[in-house]
């Protein structure tokens, strides 16, 4: 039995699908459309047979091209596994993401929001399992058992960082500043000791406990684990020369900031006579000696009538021309898409004006004043620190007070 292409009205096919694509340019779906009645294969003796093995198929369709049987056929990866199934339409998967963009077209935030509350993923899909921890554990130990990669390693964060050129989102500058605002790191080698003493006796009644214990070691390295029960006294604050790297790294660094010494890049340059925080006040220090102009850097701490703290951050004598008046200055990273400052600096602002009856000039990196100062001021100074230019980059900028 042979089949007859209705177009051309050629005969002597067995399978129609390929002249028909070639031919005229008809596709499987456009040549059901056309001829519903059709048969595209002939079927062979003793019916349908598996592509893969030849074992005869049942109940498959007379138009069926490319069937396979039972033995043949690749088991569902998510028969016994755990899914979430769509809302809209019941399909069931690890995760939804990719489905709910192909089939329905909807974003993760659309879905959510006609179904609060549908969970989009199984929750845990993503935890390592422990056979992934062992094969990272023993990558890590090949890789750093090189002699000179840590180091070599080192010299490659120290320019090419992960955290430089990042452009983070509104959310994420915010979850960041509401993090904390920095932690005391000026103790005393006997409170240092201390620290170090409860931390190993919090560590080694973990790892005494059975129970906690399977807990504990699910979240560090075999490596990890084997050098700790060898020697529990040497990890931590346990280890004379960890403080003394951790201290040495902290002074680097400029973190030796008291409580609530912010989140930017703090500590002394050698052409600043005062503390800054961030990249933005030593820069706005900078401009001010260039330009001969009087100020004072957080000279008072002011108690409002919330019971909240503020500091302004600078006090000009002399308006800076075409920059800020003369007067409290207040410098920030960045403001919210409305114009409103993190971490409540606005609230702040508007109490102090109110409760003092003095003005706070705010300015921004964003702000247009900013970029008119960083562009007349960051070629004429000899020193201007940016993203690229810092302390991780340039340690000669910085010193130790």
């Amino acid at each position: 039995m042979t089949l007859t292409c209705p177009e051309c009205s050629r005969t002597g096919f067995s399978r129609l699908t390929r002249h028909l694509s070639q031919a005229h340019g008809l596709g499987r779906d456009a040549v059901l459309a056309k001829y519903p009645d059709i048969t595209l294969e002939v079927i062979p003796v003793g019916g349908i047979r598996c592509s893969s093995c030849g074992v005869p198929v049942e109940g498959c369709s007379p138009r069926a091209v490319y069937v396979k049987c039972d033995a043949c056929r690749k088991p569902d990866p998510n028969a016994n596994r755990e899914v979430v199934t769509c809302a809209e339409c019941g399909h069931g998967a690890r995760t939804l993401h990719p489905h709910l963009r192909a089939v329905h077209g909807m974003t993760t935030d659309d879905y959510r929001a006609r179904h609060p509350g549908a969970l989009l993923d199984v929750p845990g899909r993503r935890a390592r399992s422990e056979s992934c921890r062992e094969k990272q554990s023993e990558a890590a130990t090949r890789r750093w058992a090189v002699p000179g990669a840590k180091e070599e390693q080192s010299e490659r964060c120290k320019v090419h960082a992960a955290w430089k050129g990042k452009r983070l989102s509104v959310s994420h500058r915010q979850r960041i500043g509401e993090g904390g605002r920095g932690k005391r790191h000026d103790l005393t080698d006997e409170q240092r000791r201390a620290n170090g003493q409860r931390g190993a006796a919090a560590l080694h009644a973990l790892w005494s406990d059975p129970d906690r214990r399977t807990a504990l070691t699910g979240k560090i390295s075999a490596n990890t684990r084997a050098r700790y029960a060898a020697n529990p006294a040497a990890h931590g604050w346990g280890n004379p020369d960890t403080r003394a790297k951790s201290l040495a790294s902290r002074i680097r660094n400029g973190t030796l900031a008291p409580q609530g010494g912010g989140r930017g890049i703090c500590g002394w340059r050698v052409d600043i006579p005062h503390y800054c925080r961030s990249t933005t006040e030593a820069n706005f220090a900078r401009v001010l000696m260039h330009k001969g102009i009087p100020y004072e850097y957080e000279p008072h701490l002011f108690r409002l009538e919330s019971g909240s703290y503020y500091t302004p951050d600078f006090r000009l004598t002399r308006p800076l021309e075409g920059i800020a008046p003369a007067g409290w200055v207040e410098l920030k990273g960045w403001r919210y898409p409305d114009g409103s400052l993190p971490n409540g600096v606005s609230e702040k602002v508007s109490e102090f004006t109110r409760q003092t009856g003095e003005s706070v000039f705010v300015l921004t990196m964003h702000d247009a004043a900013w970029k008119e100062l960083e562009a007349r001021y960051a070629g004429a100074l000899p020193m201007w620190e940016t993203p690229t230019r810092n302390l991780r980059t340039h340690p000669d900028v910085f010193r130790c007070p």
